[in-house]
């Protein structure tokens, strides 16, 4: 009896199975049970969130996701969303963009048309070639509708990497979104694509003089005092500006400091320039980028060589700019161009001014060096702190009189300005109809 009694008691192993198919079982009835109407709102909310969320984060759209919004009865979420979100525009950045994007493509077939007949008949006529760079050349060249010389920065992208069209994108895309008199401005831009080739013209501003680098290496000491002050301030002023514009420069130097007739400064070259602060999250874009001109490169970005760290860009624009100050009053950089001593005596912090100044440092001068080219990025003078230096403060207060007035012009002709762009749209539009019947003509000529 008592063996019979053992043989029914189930045992641990028929136990532990019973638990396991029980447990099976409320999982199968909890997926099965189906939630209350409140609840399966929710949930549909839920996921409108997250695909709205997502396509916020690529810069698509910003819808608001609140879900607190009424909704008429019976009515859906979905259906209120789609008639609370706007249309989709652009991305917010070049590296989100596609070039089409970013500018306007002309394609053309070279044995029908030339790129010289594209470029008179979308207004311009390319003449000698002043100046040759990395990514391509830059041309004077006339505008035949305004009457004025413009240059034109052409860039060959047949063969191009991603980090030169990203390059390029960023050039077009920070070069429309500032607006400064120290700043080189933009006029028009467009890529000519045939079968075998793809090249980017833009058309900007024509600086008259040379650079500033060929200026300082005109003399034989380091420029005036005055002379430095002023020009200084201009640029100061401007790579301000794109600060304010969450835009870091990323290659400051004399050779990308272009000067008008009145030996004036244009900040110029924006190719390594990237925005380096995200609003919507009120944080800064750090990067591990070895970019720039090695005798103007701050510490960090040297750092970033042989160590896997970040780096603020915006602080490294600020050392930049002391090593260019440095330049234009000593006629030579403050450290040598070797990276491994270079770093060495960057880390010292000790600056020794040369024998080819022209005035003796002021007390001024000394502080603001020491805190320009201070080696920490986090004790470094900050921007608005560099605005304010005893230094500089007075020519800075003269150069932004300058800005507000310019800005105010450009405020006021703005209705005119208006019209005047809708002139122009139709103009070239009317061109580019122009263009394609004159193709159209002479293709059938050819044909025939």
């Amino acid at each position: 009896m008592f063996l019979r009694l053992c043989n029914c008691w189930p045992t641990k192993r028929a136990r532990h199975k019973r638990r396991e198919k029980e447990r099976k079982k409320n999982r199968v009835s909890m997926t099965k049970r189906r939630p209350t109407n409140t609840n399966k709102k929710t949930f549909e909310w839920k996921k409108e969130d997250s695909s709205i969320r997502l396509s916020t984060r690529s810069g698509f759209a910003q819808v608001p996701t609140s879900p607190t919004t009424t909704m008429p009865a019976g009515t859906s979420i979905g259906q209120s969303m789609r008639q609370a979100t706007p249309k989709l525009s652009r991305p917010s950045t070049p590296s989100q963009m596609k070039t089409v994007d970013v500018t306007h493509i002309i394609r053309h077939d070279p044995n029908e048309t030339t790129v010289e007949e594209i470029l008179h008949w979308n207004g311009y006529k390319l003449e000698n070639e002043i100046g040759k760079g990395s990514f391509g050349s830059v041309y004077r060249a006339l505008d035949l509708i305004n009457e004025k010389m413009v240059a034109c920065k052409v860039i060959d992208i047949s063969k191009s990497s991603k980090n030169q069209s990203l390059s390029v994108r960023n050039e077009l895309y920070i070069m429309e979104s500032v607006n400064h008199p120290h700043i080189i401005r933009l006029y028009r831009h467009f890529i000519i694509e045939s079968p075998k080739s793809r090249q980017v013209y833009i058309f900007m501003q024509l600086a008259k003089s040379k650079s500033l680098s060929v200026y300082v290496r005109s003399f034989k000491t380091g420029l005036p005092e005055q002379t430095t002050k002023k020009m200084f301030a201009q640029i100061v002023s401007a790579i301000n500006h794109l600060h304010s514009k969450h835009i870091a420069h990323r290659d400051i130097k004399m050779g990308n400091v272009l000067l008008d007739e009145d030996n004036n400064c244009l900040v110029t070259d924006f190719g390594l320039s990237r925005i380096a602060f995200r609003a919507s999250q009120g944080k800064k874009i750090l990067t591990n980028k070895f970019c720039g001109t090695m005798p103007y490169m701050a510490p960090e970005i040297l750092l970033t060589r042989d160590n896997k760290l970040v780096y603020d860009p915006f602080p490294a624009d600020i050392w930049a700019l002391g090593v260019l100050l440095y330049c234009m009053i000593n006629r030579g950089y403050p450290f040598p161009s070797d990276s491994s001593k270079m770093l060495e005596q960057q880390m010292i912090h000790k600056i020794r001014f040369g024998k080819k100044m022209q005035f003796e440092p002021s007390i001024d001068l000394i502080d603001l060096f020491q805190r320009i080219l201070e080696p920490n990025a986090e004790l470094r003078l900050r921007m608005d702190q560099l605005m304010k230096h005893p230094w500089i403060i007075k020519e800075i207060n003269i150069v932004e009189r300058n800005v507000r007035q310019f800005l105010a012009t450009e405020n006021s002709l703005s209705v005119t300005m208006k019209t005047k762009n809708q002139a122009m749209w139709a103009r070239e539009s009317f061109l580019e109809t122009i263009a394609q019947r004159k193709m159209a003509i002479v293709k059938k000529l050819r044909s025939s």
